[in-house]
């Protein structure tokens, strides 16, 4: 399926990633076989026997929770793929406690942080991060179905995903790593598409209203 380094701080950088027609032909499968080797690919990387993401989206789905992804999981659906520990998403605000609650009933374990309660399960590394930052909560309604590595879901827009990497660059209580993290995520943002250029330099200061008022 492909070829990844570890780097010692929440993710893993590809090497090498063979792209699915690639594989259909040098193997015969089907698109829904080759959907299934990356998941499967992803969940041994990550030292993951339980599938926390396949089952977190499937209480989303049967308690009709509304969210979308961010964060490092979102921008594989538009540049090269990056394998990350983390799974970044926003869910609807006036859900999350009822959804804390949920969580803790199935097993999973639920830790607060100043800006996000983290997901884990004991038999998975991957850890999901809920954000609780109120100027995500526009990405919702713009959120487009997308599959990555494996699993079909809600994605931030290309301009929301740039948005939350500013917001969270501009974050100093986040650790110096995380935030070059971030300004990698951005430049992958922008090489990929070079029309965000100028949104990134023309937005300035972010305010708390979202994309669509800086645009």
């Amino acid at each position: 399926m492909g070829l990844y380094s570890i780097i010692n701080y929440g993710f893993l950088y590809p090497v090498s990633w063979n792209e699915p027609s690639a594989l259909k032909v040098s193997a015969g499968y089907t698109d829904w076989e080759v959907e299934m080797k990356k998941r499967e690919f992803y969940n041994r990387v990550t030292n993951s026997s339980f599938d926390i993401i396949e089952e977190f989206l499937n209480l989303l789905s049967n308690e009709k929770i509304d969210y979308v992804v961010i964060g490092g999981m979102a921008i594989n659906a538009y540049c090269e793929p990056m394998v990350t520990l983390d799974f970044d998403c926003v869910v609807e605000m006036e859900r999350v406690e009822e959804l804390r609650k949920k969580l803790k009933e199935k097993g999973f374990k639920v830790k607060t942080h100043p800006h996000t309660y983290e997901v884990t399960h004991p038999e998975s590394d991957i850890r999901i991060q809920i954000q609780r930052d109120k100027r995500y909560q526009p990405f919702i309604k713009r959120a487009e179905i997308h599959e990555v590595l494996g699993y079909k879901m809600k994605i931030a827009t290309k301009e929301d995903l740039l948005y939350g990497k500013q917001l969270a660059l501009k974050d100093k209580t986040r650790s110096k790593i995380k935030r070059e993290k971030d300004r990698l995520d951005i430049h992958h943002l922008i090489e990929r598409f070079p029309e965000l250029k100028k949104l990134y330099r023309d937005r300035g200061e972010i305010s708390e209203d979202g994309v669509e008022s800086n645009q």
